[in-house]
């Protein structure tokens, strides 16, 4: 029986889009059939946003090199917070250490500019990979009705992804949350669910998906909605403390 070990640990700082092709590969993690799956989830780095974060993000990096050696290390997004080949380019040397592969999903602030050398260089809007008994599916949250190069739209694309795997358990991770723990936080929408939502949800719990990873808020979170049986789990953003 596959054992399944959720460790996730958050270190954060603080349409069209869907036609564009990207160049960089894939994250492409390399799993050894072990009994526990364990990786790390990262969200909201904003690298430029404190002259401390990218410094901060390689201590993370080498943290998880020394301690954790993750097969891989998820990203829901933000990387930085002006997207400009400049702060792109600070995102990525400082995780150009890790030995894990860091399988990255867009934010808002990451397509707020310079998105195609987001694409280019750093991942593509959306990924999917297999690891032991679980799949992984990362996706544009922004653009959810975005029509991709093969002529489905980016929702289509994800029920396939989650629909077509029948081995193990379906984990989806994206920038934006499908739940909102409380509507007095930045973000949140104190009239209720978005049609986002709405469909992520009702994927979610269509397809039996174990759980959905999700950053933007800037405040963790683990929450449960019984009505829905949807387990979000969101990522604080590390942003006015320089220790």
């Amino acid at each position: 029986m596959w054992v399944f070990l959720f460790f996730v640990l958050f270190f954060g700082f603080g349409g069209r889009f869907g036609q564009i092709q990207a160049l960089a590969p894939p994250c492409q993690p390399i799993c050894q059939n072990e009994e526990i799956t364990c990786f790390v989830h990262l969200t909201d780095t904003h690298v430029e946003q404190q002259p401390w974060y990218p410094g901060r993000l390689k201590n993370a990096i080498d943290y998880f090199n020394r301690v954790v050696q993750p097969p891989f290390i998820l990203h829901t997004g933000d990387t930085v917070d002006n997207a400009n080949s400049v702060a792109f380019s600070s995102y990525m040397d400082a995780i150009k250490g890790s030995l894990s592969p860091v399988c990255t999903v867009p934010g808002n602030h990451d397509q707020a500019g310079d998105f195609q050398y987001f694409l280019d260089n750093i991942a593509p809007a959306d990924v999917s990979f297999d690891c032991n008994s679980y799949r992984f599916v990362g996706f544009n949250s922004q653009y959810l009705y975005g029509v991709l190069p093969s002529g489905k739209t980016r929702l289509e694309w994800l029920k396939g992804e989650v629909e077509n795997f029948t081995f193990g358990k379906t984990i989806i991770f994206g920038h934006l949350p499908v739940e909102c723990p409380s509507a007095d936080l930045p973000h949140c929408d104190p009239n209720g669910a978005t049609d986002f939502q709405v469909k992520l949800r009702s994927l979610i719990l269509s397809r039996g998906t174990l759980a959905y990873l999700s950053g933007h808020l800037h405040w963790s979170f683990v929450f449960y909605n019984p009505s829905m049986k949807v387990l979000d789990i969101g990522g604080w953003a590390l942003r006015n403390d320089p220790s």
